[in-house]
Protein backbone atom coordinates (compact mmCIF):
# COMPACT_ATOMS: atom_id res chain seq x y z
CA UNK A 1 0.00 0.00 0.00
CA UNK A 2 1.24 3.59 -0.89
CA UNK A 3 0.79 6.80 1.44
CA UNK A 4 0.07 9.90 -0.70
CA UNK A 5 1.87 13.17 -0.55
CA UNK A 6 0.82 16.04 -2.53
CA UNK A 7 1.87 19.57 -2.56
CA UNK A 8 -1.62 20.69 -3.25
CA UNK A 9 -5.33 19.31 -3.81
CA UNK A 10 -4.87 19.75 -7.40
CA UNK A 11 -1.67 18.03 -7.50
CA UNK A 12 -1.79 15.61 -10.74
CA UNK A 13 -0.99 11.72 -9.76
CA UNK A 14 2.03 11.82 -12.14
CA UNK A 15 3.22 14.57 -9.03
CA UNK A 16 2.26 12.47 -6.32
CA UNK A 17 4.69 10.96 -3.99
CA UNK A 18 3.79 7.87 -3.12
CA UNK A 19 5.55 6.00 0.01
CA UNK A 20 5.32 1.88 0.27
CA UNK A 21 4.36 0.87 3.68
CA UNK A 22 3.56 -2.53 5.20
CA UNK A 23 -0.15 -3.01 5.52
CA UNK A 24 0.26 -4.71 8.57
CA UNK A 25 2.56 -2.43 10.29
CA UNK A 26 1.25 0.20 12.08
CA UNK A 27 3.84 2.26 13.49
CA UNK A 28 4.62 2.19 9.91
CA UNK A 29 1.41 3.38 8.40
CA UNK A 30 0.78 6.24 11.48
CA UNK A 31 4.63 7.34 11.17
CA UNK A 32 4.49 7.61 6.95
CA UNK A 33 0.85 9.10 7.48
CA UNK A 34 2.33 12.30 9.78
CA UNK A 35 5.74 12.43 8.06
CA UNK A 36 6.26 15.05 5.74
CA UNK A 37 8.34 14.82 2.51
CA UNK A 38 10.04 17.17 0.40
CA UNK A 39 8.61 17.97 -3.02
CA UNK A 40 9.80 20.94 -5.51
CA UNK A 41 11.73 22.15 -2.96
CA UNK A 42 9.30 22.46 0.06
CA UNK A 43 7.84 20.02 2.20
CA UNK A 44 4.56 18.57 0.95
CA UNK A 45 0.82 20.37 1.83
CA UNK A 46 -1.26 16.89 1.87
CA UNK A 47 -1.98 13.26 2.76
CA UNK A 48 -4.88 11.02 2.18
CA UNK A 49 -6.83 9.39 4.59
CA UNK A 50 -6.95 6.02 2.97
CA UNK A 51 -3.73 4.85 1.25
CA UNK A 52 -3.56 3.80 -2.29
CA UNK A 53 -3.06 0.35 -3.75
CA UNK A 54 0.35 -0.92 -5.40
CA UNK A 55 -1.24 -1.28 -8.57
CA UNK A 56 -2.90 2.59 -8.19
CA UNK A 57 -3.21 4.29 -11.76
CA UNK A 58 -4.90 7.37 -10.50
CA UNK A 59 -5.96 8.89 -6.88
CA UNK A 60 -9.26 7.38 -6.83
CA UNK A 61 -11.85 5.99 -4.59
CA UNK A 62 -11.64 2.88 -6.61
CA UNK A 63 -8.28 2.42 -5.98
CA UNK A 64 -8.04 3.02 -2.34
CA UNK A 65 -6.49 0.24 -0.25
CA UNK A 66 -8.34 -0.61 2.44
CA UNK A 67 -6.05 -3.43 3.67
CA UNK A 68 -4.37 -1.62 6.42
CA UNK A 69 -4.04 -2.29 10.38
CA UNK A 70 -5.26 0.93 11.04
CA UNK A 71 -7.26 3.57 9.94
CA UNK A 72 -8.10 7.31 11.06
CA UNK A 73 -11.33 9.37 11.20
CA UNK A 74 -10.32 12.82 10.70
CA UNK A 75 -12.26 15.76 11.93
CA UNK A 76 -12.18 19.64 11.12
CA UNK A 77 -13.95 22.18 12.63
CA UNK A 78 -13.60 25.58 9.95
CA UNK A 79 -15.62 27.47 11.01
CA UNK A 80 -14.68 27.58 15.09
CA UNK A 81 -11.94 29.73 16.93
CA UNK A 82 -8.55 28.23 16.76
CA UNK A 83 -8.40 28.22 20.40
CA UNK A 84 -11.74 26.23 20.84
CA UNK A 85 -10.90 23.89 18.06
CA UNK A 86 -7.51 23.24 20.47
CA UNK A 87 -9.44 22.91 23.33
CA UNK A 88 -12.11 20.74 21.68
CA UNK A 89 -9.15 18.40 20.66
CA UNK A 90 -7.49 18.63 24.00
CA UNK A 91 -10.89 17.23 25.96
CA UNK A 92 -11.94 14.74 23.36
CA UNK A 93 -8.30 13.15 23.05
CA UNK A 94 -8.58 12.49 27.23
CA UNK A 95 -11.38 10.48 27.01
CA UNK A 96 -10.50 8.35 23.33
CA UNK A 97 -7.36 6.72 24.86
CA UNK A 98 -6.19 5.74 20.73
CA UNK A 99 -3.22 7.15 18.87
CA UNK A 100 -4.64 10.71 18.31
CA UNK A 101 -2.87 13.82 16.57
CA UNK A 102 -3.86 17.14 16.02
CA UNK A 103 -2.76 18.87 12.80
CA UNK A 104 -2.91 22.97 12.19
CA UNK A 105 -3.83 23.67 8.62
CA UNK A 106 -1.49 26.90 7.83
CA UNK A 107 -4.66 29.02 8.42
CA UNK A 108 -8.02 29.08 10.36
CA UNK A 109 -8.25 25.29 11.43
CA UNK A 110 -6.73 22.18 13.14
CA UNK A 111 -7.06 18.78 11.78
CA UNK A 112 -8.05 15.93 14.52
CA UNK A 113 -7.21 12.34 13.75
CA UNK A 114 -7.78 9.57 15.78
CA UNK A 115 -6.23 6.00 14.85
CA UNK A 116 -8.46 2.74 14.88
CA UNK A 117 -7.89 -0.82 14.16
CA UNK A 118 -9.17 -1.40 10.52
CA UNK A 119 -12.83 -0.91 10.41
CA UNK A 120 -13.55 -0.33 7.00
CA UNK A 121 -12.83 -2.60 4.01
CA UNK A 122 -14.67 0.05 1.26
CA UNK A 123 -15.80 3.58 1.34
CA UNK A 124 -19.10 3.16 2.23
CA UNK A 125 -18.20 0.98 5.25
CA UNK A 126 -15.42 4.05 5.94
CA UNK A 127 -17.97 6.71 5.43
CA UNK A 128 -20.37 4.91 7.66
CA UNK A 129 -18.52 4.50 10.46
CA UNK A 130 -17.11 7.98 10.11
CA UNK A 131 -20.94 9.11 10.67
CA UNK A 132 -21.18 6.81 13.87
CA UNK A 133 -17.94 7.97 15.55
CA UNK A 134 -19.19 11.67 14.76
CA UNK A 135 -22.64 10.89 16.50
CA UNK A 136 -21.04 9.46 19.06
CA UNK A 137 -19.09 12.16 20.11
CA UNK A 138 -22.33 14.62 19.58
CA UNK A 139 -23.69 12.40 22.27
CA UNK A 140 -20.73 12.37 24.26
CA UNK A 141 -19.65 16.00 24.39
CA UNK A 142 -23.06 18.19 23.72
CA UNK A 143 -21.21 21.09 24.42
CA UNK A 144 -18.77 20.55 22.04
CA UNK A 145 -19.94 19.36 19.20
CA UNK A 146 -23.41 19.52 17.25
CA UNK A 147 -24.99 17.29 14.61
CA UNK A 148 -25.73 18.33 11.38
CA UNK A 149 -25.34 16.04 8.20
CA UNK A 150 -25.63 19.01 5.26
CA UNK A 151 -22.94 21.24 4.42
CA UNK A 152 -22.95 24.64 5.55
CA UNK A 153 -23.17 26.42 2.22
CA UNK A 154 -26.03 23.63 0.85
CA UNK A 155 -28.45 24.18 3.67
CA UNK A 156 -27.72 28.19 3.11
CA UNK A 157 -29.11 27.41 -0.44
CA UNK A 158 -31.81 25.46 0.01
CA UNK A 159 -32.96 26.26 4.25
CA UNK A 160 -31.39 29.83 5.32
CA UNK A 161 -34.52 29.78 8.40
CA UNK A 162 -33.23 26.42 9.53
CA UNK A 163 -29.20 27.04 8.81
CA UNK A 164 -29.61 30.09 11.40
CA UNK A 165 -30.27 28.13 13.79
CA UNK A 166 -27.12 25.98 13.69
CA UNK A 167 -24.23 26.85 15.35
CA UNK A 168 -21.87 26.03 12.74
CA UNK A 169 -18.67 26.41 14.78
CA UNK A 170 -19.76 23.54 16.81
CA UNK A 171 -20.42 21.28 13.52
CA UNK A 172 -17.41 19.76 11.78
CA UNK A 173 -16.59 19.67 7.81
CA UNK A 174 -18.61 16.37 6.69
CA UNK A 175 -16.53 16.27 3.30
CA UNK A 176 -13.82 14.28 5.85
CA UNK A 177 -16.15 11.41 6.01
CA UNK A 178 -15.10 10.24 2.56
CA UNK A 179 -11.71 8.05 2.51
CA UNK A 180 -10.61 9.82 -0.76
CA UNK A 181 -10.54 13.12 1.11
CA UNK A 182 -7.01 15.07 1.29
CA UNK A 183 -6.49 16.21 4.62
CA UNK A 184 -3.50 18.44 6.02
CA UNK A 185 0.32 16.91 5.77
CA UNK A 186 1.23 17.09 9.74
CA UNK A 187 4.64 19.26 10.27
CA UNK A 188 3.98 20.33 6.18
CA UNK A 189 4.28 23.14 4.34
CA UNK A 190 1.31 25.64 3.66
CA UNK A 191 3.02 27.45 0.19
CA UNK A 192 -0.63 29.66 0.15
CA UNK A 193 0.14 31.51 4.08
CA UNK A 194 3.62 30.53 4.12
CA UNK A 195 2.92 28.91 7.20
CA UNK A 196 4.24 25.46 8.63
CA UNK A 197 1.19 22.66 9.58
CA UNK A 198 2.26 22.16 12.98
CA UNK A 199 2.05 18.70 14.44
CA UNK A 200 0.71 18.47 18.11
CA UNK A 201 0.86 14.79 19.46
CA UNK A 202 -2.58 14.05 21.42
CA UNK A 203 -1.92 10.45 22.33
CA UNK A 204 1.49 8.96 20.77
CA UNK A 205 1.17 5.88 18.87
CA UNK A 206 4.48 4.20 21.34
CA UNK A 207 1.87 4.63 24.49
CA UNK A 208 -1.11 3.99 23.29
CA UNK A 209 -2.45 1.10 21.71
CA UNK A 210 -5.13 1.90 18.96
CA UNK A 211 -8.57 0.58 20.03
CA UNK A 212 -11.49 -0.65 17.79
CA UNK A 213 -14.13 2.04 16.47
CA UNK A 214 -16.33 -0.66 18.19
CA UNK A 215 -16.26 0.19 21.56
CA UNK A 216 -17.76 3.54 20.61
CA UNK A 217 -19.91 3.37 18.34
CA UNK A 218 -21.73 -0.29 18.42
CA UNK A 219 -24.96 1.70 19.82
CA UNK A 220 -25.24 3.91 17.46
CA UNK A 221 -27.73 4.38 14.80
CA UNK A 222 -27.83 6.78 11.76
CA UNK A 223 -30.81 8.94 10.08
CA UNK A 224 -32.19 8.19 6.81
CA UNK A 225 -30.74 11.05 5.08
CA UNK A 226 -27.49 9.30 5.80
CA UNK A 227 -27.96 6.08 5.46
CA UNK A 228 -28.97 7.65 2.05
CA UNK A 229 -26.07 9.31 1.18
CA UNK A 230 -23.86 6.82 1.97
CA UNK A 231 -25.83 4.84 -0.98
CA UNK A 232 -26.42 6.91 -3.60
CA UNK A 233 -23.75 9.84 -3.22
CA UNK A 234 -26.39 12.36 -2.40
CA UNK A 235 -27.13 13.65 0.98
CA UNK A 236 -30.32 14.32 2.01
CA UNK A 237 -30.80 17.09 5.10
CA UNK A 238 -32.09 15.75 8.35
CA UNK A 239 -33.44 19.06 10.20
CA UNK A 240 -30.62 19.26 12.67
CA UNK A 241 -33.24 21.80 14.58
CA UNK A 242 -36.09 19.34 15.45
CA UNK A 243 -35.10 18.35 19.58
CA UNK A 244 -38.12 16.03 19.40
CA UNK A 245 -36.36 14.26 16.34
CA UNK A 246 -33.00 14.28 18.23
CA UNK A 247 -33.82 12.50 21.20
CA UNK A 248 -36.13 10.59 19.59
CA UNK A 249 -33.15 9.11 17.80
CA UNK A 250 -30.34 8.97 20.47
CA UNK A 251 -32.41 7.28 23.20
CA UNK A 252 -32.01 3.69 23.95
CA UNK A 253 -35.58 2.93 25.03
CA UNK A 254 -34.80 -0.28 26.06
CA UNK A 255 -32.10 0.91 28.45
CA UNK A 256 -33.83 4.02 29.48
CA UNK A 257 -37.06 2.11 30.63
CA UNK A 258 -34.66 0.26 32.78
CA UNK A 259 -33.49 3.38 33.70
CA UNK A 260 -35.89 4.99 34.65
CA UNK A 261 -38.32 2.14 36.18
CA UNK A 262 -38.35 -0.98 37.91
CA UNK A 263 -39.28 -3.09 34.52
CA UNK A 264 -37.05 -4.97 33.51
CA UNK A 265 -36.39 -6.59 29.58
CA UNK A 266 -37.71 -10.48 29.38
CA UNK A 267 -36.12 -12.41 26.62
CA UNK A 268 -39.24 -12.70 24.74
CA UNK A 269 -39.08 -8.61 23.43
CA UNK A 270 -41.25 -7.41 26.41
CA UNK A 271 -41.11 -5.79 29.53
CA UNK A 272 -42.89 -6.88 33.29
CA UNK A 273 -44.46 -5.18 34.08
CA UNK A 274 -45.17 -2.33 31.88
CA UNK A 275 -44.51 0.16 34.60
CA UNK A 276 -47.61 2.46 33.34
CA UNK A 277 -50.72 -0.23 33.48
CA UNK A 278 -48.97 -2.60 35.76
CA UNK A 279 -49.77 -6.01 33.52
CA UNK A 280 -47.34 -8.47 32.53
CA UNK A 281 -46.40 -9.50 28.76
CA UNK A 282 -48.13 -6.29 27.66
CA UNK A 283 -45.09 -3.65 26.69
CA UNK A 284 -43.50 -4.43 23.88
CA UNK A 285 -40.55 -1.85 22.19
CA UNK A 286 -38.99 -2.40 18.77
CA UNK A 287 -35.43 -1.69 18.71
CA UNK A 288 -34.86 -0.99 15.13
CA UNK A 289 -38.04 1.61 15.17
CA UNK A 290 -37.39 3.24 18.64
CA UNK A 291 -40.79 2.19 19.49
CA UNK A 292 -42.99 0.76 22.03
CA UNK A 293 -46.51 -0.59 22.24
CA UNK A 294 -48.35 -1.43 24.99
CA UNK A 295 -51.36 -4.37 24.36
CA UNK A 296 -53.15 -4.48 27.76
CA UNK A 297 -56.95 -3.61 27.45
CA UNK A 298 -57.00 -1.25 30.15
CA UNK A 299 -53.87 0.84 28.17
CA UNK A 300 -53.54 0.27 24.84
CA UNK A 301 -51.09 2.58 24.08
CA UNK A 302 -47.52 3.48 22.38
CA UNK A 303 -45.31 6.15 20.70
CA UNK A 304 -41.80 7.61 21.39
CA UNK A 305 -39.29 7.86 23.91
CA UNK A 306 -40.93 11.17 24.45
CA UNK A 307 -44.81 9.35 24.47
CA UNK A 308 -43.56 6.88 27.25
CA UNK A 309 -42.80 9.67 29.81
CA UNK A 310 -45.31 12.09 28.95
CA UNK A 311 -47.67 9.09 29.81
CA UNK A 312 -45.52 7.48 32.99
CA UNK A 313 -44.68 10.76 34.07
CA UNK A 314 -47.77 12.88 33.21
CA UNK A 315 -45.94 15.70 31.70
CA UNK A 316 -46.77 17.63 28.69
CA UNK A 317 -44.87 17.25 25.31
CA UNK A 318 -42.36 20.35 26.23
CA UNK A 319 -42.21 19.01 29.88
CA UNK A 320 -41.18 14.93 28.66
CA UNK A 321 -38.63 16.34 26.95
CA UNK A 322 -37.09 18.56 28.88
CA UNK A 323 -37.34 15.96 31.85
CA UNK A 324 -35.53 13.55 29.19
CA UNK A 325 -32.79 15.86 27.92
CA UNK A 326 -31.70 16.89 31.31
CA UNK A 327 -31.61 13.52 32.46
CA UNK A 328 -29.69 11.67 29.86
CA UNK A 329 -27.31 14.96 28.65
CA UNK A 330 -28.52 15.55 25.29
CA UNK A 331 -27.67 18.88 23.71
CA UNK A 332 -31.14 19.04 21.71
CA UNK A 333 -30.46 22.93 20.97
CA UNK A 334 -30.84 23.54 17.27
Amino acid sequence: MKIVKATDVRSSFRNLRLIDVDADDVESIIRETITPVKMNGCLNEQTTIIPLRDDATARRTEHLDFSGAVQPIVFEFDHDSLNHQRERALIIAKKIPSPAHLIFSGAKSYHIAFWFWRFASGPEEYGTKWWKFYRYLWRKFPELIQYCDVPRKQMEETDPELSSKVKWSLVPDVQMSSANHYFRQADGFRKETGKKQELTVLNSAKEYEPLSIEDFIRDVTLPKSVQKKNKTGRRVAEPPGDPFEIVKTNVNLVSFIEKITDSRHMNNGKFNPCPICGHNDCLHVDVDKKVWKCFSDSHNSGGSVIDFVMELKGMGEADALRWITDREGIDSRA
